[in-house]
């Protein structure tokens, strides 16, 4: 019996080439010592704790939207992220996304 030619398949980088669990990290990385984090399942969400901040979540909502709340809320306050330049394509613009939602987290959520 003989098999039939398959191309093979070689997944080129996307469009995303980073996850939502990259951009927490990166967030946990410019946020500094006493933070801790995580990536989701298959990195499509992630969290983020730190010292006298309930775990908070990063992730997209209903509508694709990227969102962080504080992840044990029965109706939490969901706040919308916006990245101006869109998801980042390399090092430098995932560093930039991590520095973005450090300001976000420590202004919104720090005492």
């Amino acid at each position: 019996m003989t098999t039939p030619n398959q191309p093979a398949y070689l997944p080129e980088l996307g469009a995303y080439r980073y996850t939502i669990g990259d951009y927490a990290l990166a967030a946990v990385h410019a946020l500094g010592a006493g933070w801790g984090g995580d990536s989701g399942h298959l990195g499509g969400s992630g969290l983020i704790w730190g010292p006298n901040v309930p775990t908070l979540r990063l992730a997209l909502d209903d509508e694709d939207d990227l969102v962080i709340y504080r992840k044990d809320d029965a109706f939490p306050d969901v706040h919308l992220v916006t990245l101006p330049d869109g998801a980042p394509s390399d090092r430098d613009t995932l560093r930039e996304v991590g520095e973005l939602l450090a300001l976000l987290i420590v202004n919104r959520y720090v005492n």
